[in-house]
């Protein structure tokens, strides 16, 4: 995976950071916002009100975008299909902490947030898709997944993270 769509260092440098900052945490959850991302108000409350009654490891939403291309985007169901076409749930989602340290935080790795919620699939995790638009994702016109200079990347790295995985598929 040479050709990620950030610099290895960069990235690699914001995956120890974001596993360090979580070696700290003393609660029993918590999700990753990226810094032009939202919630809606009522997210924290929705989420680990269903992680309480269900028991769950994870619980994750559906998402609004907003900026270049708004619409809302209903997130996939918890299986083994979907995961191999993307990403299930999206990037801000509760996770328990007990299945965080279980398959160890962030790996660097292209799609590291479809590879951190594949790898907790293949690792039992049971989650619930909380069917309403609660996070708020941002998009650019720039944004670099739309850039038609990056689509082959975006695409190696989508191969790179589903040979990672296919194994689990051929079962």
């Amino acid at each position: 995976y040479d050709n990620f769509y950030f610099t290895q260092s960069v990235f690699d440098d914001l995956i120890d950071k974001v596993n360090y900052a979580t070696s700290f945490l003393t609660t029993d959850t918590m999700y990753i916002l990226c810094d032009d991302d939202k919630l809606r108000p009522e997210f924290t409350k929705r989420v680990v009100n269903v992680m309480e009654r269900t028991g769950v490891d994870i619980v994750y939403t559906d998402k609004e975008m907003f900026g270049f291309d708004p619409r809302v985007v209903l997130a996939a169901e918890w299986t083994a299909e979907n995961f191999y076409l993307s990403t299930v749930p999206f990037i801000t989602a509760l996770i328990s902490m007990k299945m965080w340290n279980k398959i160890g935080g962030y790996e660097s790795f292209p799609f590291c947030d479809w590879d951190l919620w594949w790898r907790c699939f293949d690792a039992g995790a049971a989650a619930f898709h909380l069917r309403e638009p609660l996070f708020l994702y941002r998009t650019h016109e720039q944004q670099g997944s739309r850039s038609p200079e990056q689509a082959p990347f975006v695409e190696q790295n989508r191969a790179t993270v589903r040979d990672r995985h296919a194994e689990r598929m051929k079962k």
